[in-house]
Formats: C-alpha cells, sequence, structure tokens
C-alpha cells in the first residue's frame, strides 16, 4: 500500500515536471528514490516548519534538477550540427534535437537569444510550458506587463523570424 502511494507520488511529480526527459524515466525514478531515503533521513530536523511530503517533495526536485544539469540533459543538450548518421563513420552536418517540440531548432534558439532578457525569459517559459501565472510569480511581473510583452512578442515573431 504505501509503495503505491509512494509510486503514484513519484509518477505525479515526473509528470508534471520531468515528463519533456522521457528517454531518461528510468534514471529520474531512481534519483527520486534516493531523494526520498535521504528525505526521511533528514525530515526531523525540519519536522515543525515542513511536513514530510512538502519536504520530501523540496529535496526530490532539488535532487533531480541537480543531475539533470550534472548530465547535461537539457532540452537542448543534444543540439549538434557536427554528429554521426546511422553506423557512418564520417560526420554530417544535421540537426540533431531530443525534442519533437516544434519550436526547437537553431533557427529559433538563434532568434531568441537576440530578444530582450525578459523576452527571452518569457519565451524559455513557454517552451518549458509554464502557465502565464507561473511565469508572472517566476519573472516577478505583473500580469499586465505580461500581456504587453506577449504582444511585443508576437509583433517580433511576425517581423522576424516567421517571415
Amino acid at each position: 500500500m504505501v509503495n503505491e502511494y509512494i509510486e503514484a507520488f513519484f509518477e505525479q511529480l515526473y509528470v508534471r515536471y520531468y515528463l519533456r526527459y522521457e528517454n531518461w524515466k528510468a534514471e529520474i525514478i531512481q534519483i527520486m528514490w534516493e531523494a526520498l531515503y535521504e528525505a526521511r533521513r533528514r525530515h526531523r530536523r525540519y519536522a515543525g516548519i515542513y511536513d514530510f511530503e512538502e519536504y520530501a517533495k523540496k529535496v526530490i526536485m532539488n535532487n533531480v534538477d541537480l543531475w539533470i544539469k550534472q548530465n547535461g540533459r537539457y532540452l537542448f543538450g543534444n543540439l549538434s550540427l557536427n554528429q554521426k548518421v546511422g553506423d557512418d563513420t564520417e560526420e554530417e552536418m544535421v540537426d540533431f534535437l531530443e525534442s519533437d517540440e516544434p519550436f526547437c531548432s537553431v533557427e529559433l534558439f538563434d532568434f531568441l537569444l537576440q530578444l530582450s532578457r525578459i523576452k527571452f525569459l518569457i519565451c524559455k517559459a513557454y517552451i518549458f510550458c509554464y502557465e502565464d501565472d507561473e511565469i508572472v510569480v517566476l519573472l516577478n511581473i505583473t500580469k499586465e506587463k505580461l500581456n504587453e510583452i506577449k504582444l511585443e512578442l508576437q509583433e517580433d515573431f511576425r517581423k522576424g523570424y516567421l517571415i
């Protein structure tokens, strides 16, 4: 019973935060188990501040995020223009993208780098499937400011990227 609850909790965290890393699901679940063990050992220090589930979630997410960063498993991590194709020994100039997202391309990434910092961060947040409310909190801006920047981004895309 407890195991089923824990596995459901891990699946919920995985689907909510790490679904884009489906190739590494087994590794992420393993990191979650290790982090849960670590949280269980250290929770007594924070028992008055956090309930266990909240603390475990924080430890699990920190450990998984750290593992992803250390292993270079970013959304654009496997992007290269110079890799081997199939069994060839010769390297080809080909795009290799980890994600099937429609906005994952070298051209788009270059275009985004030319935008202002706030516009870049908003675009990146949308690529990583954040909602407007989450973006507002993350970037510490108002909803009106976000809507204003979104209109500017529409114009930027129309002028600079799509045409």
